[in-house]
């Protein structure tokens, strides 16, 4: 829905905080934080009807968040890692 899309590109401010996280605790604890984002979001899915659609709107927030989170650190672990030349 639209509203799942206008999430997805709201949390794009967090990249930063993410990123700050990162350097303060280390890639591993903010991809443990962004796994446990994800978990969160598909117990949240599991959730009976009668939740709401603003439960569902936090699913897709954390899901979103989450997702952030999960690439940027993918990246950065893979920038670390084999470094950045060809």
């Amino acid at each position: 829905s639209s509203i799942f899309s206008a999430t997805y590109g709201a949390v794009a401010i967090f990249a930063a905080v993410g990123g700050r996280v990162a350097d303060a605790v280390g890639c591993g604890a903010c991809q443990g934080f962004a796994t446990a984002c994800i978990a969160v979001s598909f117990a949240i899915l599991a959730l009976p009807s009668s939740a709401g659609l603003e439960v569902q709107g936090l699913g897709m927030t954390v899901y979103s968040l989450g997702r952030l989170f999960i690439f940027a650190m993918y990246f950065s672990n893979i920038g670390r890692r084999f470094g950045f030349v060809n």
